[in-house]
């Protein structure tokens, strides 16, 4: 650590975001880890943002506001600045680079390694947050069919969330669906999972989320610093088979393997993780219930008029009946949300009348 991206380490602090919901309560591996490196545990309650939260945010920083998931930690960095701390640990790039790909199941089902298949998609089925048996067996012979056979699916399907979404006459104007399709990278000669790692290295979703985190951390005098998108850890992971970042039933194999005797084992032979999509459902809550039924972007002709009312109230349904479809639809109402928050301030100014500006940490 001391020769790299956390050079000059004086001393480590560890902070936990204590929520109720079980899904999310995290209390018995963060204490097992303190306790095996006697470090010191600060626990901050989550922040749920409100629109006045958000539209201070956006004033600011003439940017998109803050998602939900990234929020919930602003009360957490606040009192890690109150304390003197000014450098974040953040383990973003372990999924990325060392939990394998989801296009193994494709490979492998090409290559006829049928037990190599049936121990992913047992495992898929039973820890990945989302994807039914169906989607995973859809996600493992997709990428197999000719191009051409595969466009032609995600339309008869409508899988292009986009098209759903978005005005008819703005996709058309913009030529979204188009500019996608020219700058989608290519990578003629790798197998799908290693085509799947590299196009990491192209990642706009990554440097958007980056500049999110760094702009929050930044504007209490933390600076973000994440371990796992060390060059040299990327360049060691990018030349691992598959086998070792998604090894014998499990994922990361190769950095459980290395974490023997620093880790717990309770957390180093964890396979679950944390759910926290909950908290974007509170927070379209805090909005107000009429904040997706009358939109200013679906006047504008950017979105289709009732589209995100109808998926918010969908998602509502699903999540009071615990199913976890309403996952499907949290990322496109936060985009959406998110986007209006910012063509009110920015466009119209008309959220400049209607709330007052808030202090971040208040």
């Amino acid at each position: 650590l001391n020769d790299g991206p956390v050079h000059g380490v004086d001393r480590i602090e560890a902070f936990y975001l204590n929520f109720p919901d079980p899904e999310s309560d995290e209390r018995r591996y963060v204490k097992e880890v303190v306790g095996k490196w006697g470090l010191p545990l600060h626990v901050a309650e989550p922040t749920l943002a409100a629109l006045p939260d958000c539209t201070a945010e956006v004033r600011q920083h003439f940017h998109l506001p803050s998602y939900p998931n990234g929020a919930m930690a602003r009360g957490l960095m606040c009192e890690a600045a109150a304390l003197g701390i000014r450098a974040h640990l953040g383990g973003s790039g372990g999924d990325e680079w060392l939990s394998g790909s989801s296009r193994y199941l494709a490979d492998a089902l090409r290559g006829m390694h049928l037990r190599s298949f049936i121990r992913r998609w047992r495992y898929d089925a039973r820890y990945s947050p989302g994807p039914s048996l169906t989607d995973e067996l859809r996600r493992a012979i997709v990428p197999l069919l000719p191009r051409g056979f595969r466009r032609a699916i995600h339309r008869m399907r409508g899988d292009n969330p986009a098209a759903t979404l978005l005005d008819p006459g703005f996709l058309k104007r913009s030529g979204l669906s188009e500019r996608i399709e020219k700058h989608r990278q290519r990578y003629p000669g790798l197998s799908l999972s290693d085509a799947d790692f590299h196009s990491g290295f192209a990642d706009a979703w990554m440097l958007h989320t980056f500049e999110m985190e760094e702009r929050m951390a930044s504007s209490v005098a933390i600076e973000p610093r994440y371990p796992f998108h060390d060059r040299r850890v990327i360049e060691f992971a990018a030349r691992l088979p598959e086998e070792q970042r998604f090894g014998d039933r499990r994922p990361k194999e190769v950095l459980r393997n290395a974490m023997l005797g620093i880790l717990p084992e309770s957390v180093r032979n964890r396979l679950d993780k944390g759910e926290f999509s909950h908290v974007f459902i509170k927070t379209f809550a805090r909005y107000g219930g009429d904040f997706f039924e009358s939109m200013e972007i679906c006047r504008a002709g950017w979105v289709r008029p009732r589209e995100p009312a109808r998926m918010f109230r969908e998602a509502l349904d699903f999540h009071r009946r615990g199913e976890r479809a309403f996952l499907e639809h949290i990322w496109p109402l936060a985009f959406i949300a998110a986007v209006e928050i910012w063509f009110k301030v920015v466009i119209l100014g008309s959220e400049r009348d209607r709330f007052a500006s808030q202090e971040l940490c208040a």
